[in-house]
């Protein structure tokens, strides 16, 4: 919970460039965990497996995909903003 409080205080202060680079550390280390996680679930890859690479097509679909989440960190469309609206005055009458 930290982190979140940490980072609504710097965009309610206006230190936009702070804290965008405080959320891409944290992504950073986020990955990092994962990566070492998932070294330790699924182990190291057996060497007679042979490596594949990927068809376009699947890189295709997630940078489509990323350019998407990209593109919400810039703006809303209106259907997602008017649900988040709703679902915070839910959430205060809590």
């Amino acid at each position: 919970m930290s982190e979140l409080l940490i980072t609504v205080a710097g965009f309610a202060k206006g230190a936009y460039a702070l804290t965008g680079m405080l959320m891409f550390f944290m992504a950073l280390a986020f990955g990092a965990i994962i990566f070492h996680v998932c070294g330790m679930v699924f182990g190291k890859r057996p060497h007679t497996l042979p490596r594949i690479y990927e068809p376009l097509s699947t890189k295709a679909a997630y940078m489509i995909l990323m350019v998407f989440i990209a593109g919400l960190g810039i703006t809303v469309p209106w259907i997602i903003r008017e649900g988040l609206v709703a679902a915070s005055h839910i959430l205060a009458g809590i």
